[in-house]
């Protein structure tokens, strides 16, 4: 055993057969923590109306504590984070939910609530080139507006690899949910992309296991997360049946924003979408604006003040001249755009931090103050 028990505990609740997030917070708020609850006496565990009428918990407590402790040292050696929800960077709005994850798996930046602005976009796996552009660019005009947006998504081919990746582009930080153990990458196609992700200031987060596998179940379940992290979700296509439709009842659920973006009537890619909108249970979307306007962004987007520039030299007036064009921008991008090599472009940049006028990011990303 590890002297780190409680978090042992935490994670060998989540083992116990038939319990989920309901039972494990029922768990929890009869005995008051994991701990408590593993110790109690047999007899005082088959009292409870929740709990295993039929096999002795007590009898399963020195398996599930191995099994945790398995986890946890199968975590130290890939550098995955465990969250417990009791933590301050368990994603706030995933907390409120009726039914959140106990424990989350993290691979990656576990910054969940640094930034204000964090929108859900999911779809078909068969995403059309229509669909793409819609999704290309409404990532895009967001993140030109908003320096604090986070995209939540899938991982999934199609609509979710196509969200991921115009994040990436934009530098938005971005987050997949994975619907299996981190044992596991589904699908492998998107290895890069996860990687990617985990290197551009995202994350990797799974409220499974380690060897949980990629099954049809675990990708349902997984979908609350996606719904429950933000505060709406886009639906960018869907056919009349399909995860993303789950995901958007699961926000709504959640009192959470849905929005579609409406498709031809003959398209089947985006019939999903159309009856979301005509039986309204999802806001017609047809770029960044409507949804600025649906979650209220558009009274929270930042002006612009004017700013006398202290004198600067050619090189400085350069890197400005870029990331007033660009907006927040990584040192590689800025060196390729500016032309100055990254040893001089790191003295620049101090510079300018120093006169007040850029300001560093997580990711060696830079922006204007």
């Amino acid at each position: 055993m590890t002297d780190n028990t409680e978090i042992i505990y935490d994670i060998a609740l989540t083992f116990v057969p038939g319990f989920g997030p309901v039972t494990i917070k029922k768990t929890l708020q009869n005995y008051g923590s994991a701990k408590n609850f593993f110790e109690q006496k047999e007899k005082e565990l088959l009292m409870a109306p929740f709990v295993l009428k039929d096999q002795a918990i007590s009898g399963l407590k020195d398996q599930l504590l191995q099994l945790a402790e398995d986890e946890i040292k199968f975590c130290k050696k890939n550098g995955i984070e465990i969250l417990t929800i009791h933590d301050e960077n368990f994603p706030t709005l995933l907390k409120e939910t009726y039914d959140p994850p106990y424990v989350l798996y993290v691979k990656g930046n576990v910054d969940f609530n640094s930034r204000s602005k964090k929108l859900s976009v999911v779809g078909t796996r068969k995403a059309t080139n229509y669909g793409k552009s819609v999704c290309q660019d409404i990532i895009k005009n967001l993140a030109e507006a908003h320096n604090d947006l986070e995209i939540i998504s899938g991982l999934a081919l199609g609509i979710d690899t196509c969200a991921h990746k115009s994040a990436l582009a934009n530098y938005v930080t971005t987050i997949a949910v994975l619907g299996h153990g981190f044992s596991y990458l589904y699908p492998a196609q998107n290895k890069k992309l996860a990687r990617e992700i985990i290197e551009n200031n995202g994350a990797l987060i799974s409220e499974y296991p380690k060897d949980t596998k990629p099954d049809g179940f675990n990708f349902v379940k997984r979908n609350r997360i996606i719904a429950g992290m933000t505060q709406g979700t886009l639906i960018v296509e869907s056919g009349k049946k399909g995860g993303s439709l789950i995901t958007a009842n699961i926000a709504s659920s959640y009192n959470r924003e849905v929005m579609a973006v409406p498709g031809r009537t003959i398209d089947s890619h985006s019939a999903g979408c159309n009856n979301l909108i005509k039986t309204n249970k999802a806001s017609l979307v047809e770029n960044a604006a409507d949804i600025e306007r649906t979650l209220n962004w558009d009274l929270l987007k930042p002006q612009k003040v004017e700013k006398t520039l202290p004198p600067l030299s050619q090189e400085e007036k350069k890197i400005v001249e870029i990331l007033e064009t660009e907006g927040k921008t990584n040192i590689n991008t800025l060196s390729k755009l500016s032309r100055i090599d990254l040893s001089n472009l790191s003295l620049h940049l101090i510079n300018l931090e120093i006169k007040g006028i850029v300001k560093s990011l997580p990711g060696n990303f830079y922006e204007l103050s």
